[in-house]
């Protein structure tokens, strides 16, 4: 028997733990993204309430999370044909966190130049990062 594959979590269902997260109230979130009262984020995050499009990114700043991934949930499930779309010219944009990563290359290389990515260099960046991998979920580096 063939499984159907799993629905991607809802919106307010990825939502939920930032906004459980943050130190702020609901209010200060709500106020953080322009409305005045606190249930329009408790409408968000029990998903009886759409986010906006418009206040996303704002949203995303104010619960310390990525934008650009939280715009891709809010797509996925408001509108995944725009998804789709956008993911054929944007596939390759990179998350914050991402973006970090590339911050920090070029900051340990602002003497070296521009890196020689050979078959060698590759392989020995993919081992890093195996072992940080390792390193953050307390496995042994091998």
């Amino acid at each position: 028997m063939t499984r159907s594959p799993t629905p991607a979590p809802r919106f307010h269902e990825q939502l939920l733990p930032f906004i459980e997260r943050s130190p702020l109230t609901q209010r200060e979130i709500a106020r953080g993204i322009g409305y005045d009262r606190a249930n329009v984020i408790s409408m968000m995050k029990y998903g009886t309430m759409k986010v906006p499009f418009r206040k996303i990114a704002l949203l995303a700043r104010v619960l310390d999370a990525d934008p650009l991934e939280m715009m891709r949930w809010a797509l996925q499930e408001y509108s995944p044909e725009t998804l789709a779309a956008f993911e054929d010219v944007f596939a390759g944009l990179p998350t914050s966190k991402e973006r970090r990563l590339l911050e920090i290359i070029r900051e340990e290389r602002v003497d070296l130049g521009e890196p020689l990515i050979d078959c060698e260099f590759e392989e020995r960046f993919r081992q890093s990062l195996c072992e940080l991998s390792c390193i953050e979920c307390g496995m042994p580096v091998t």
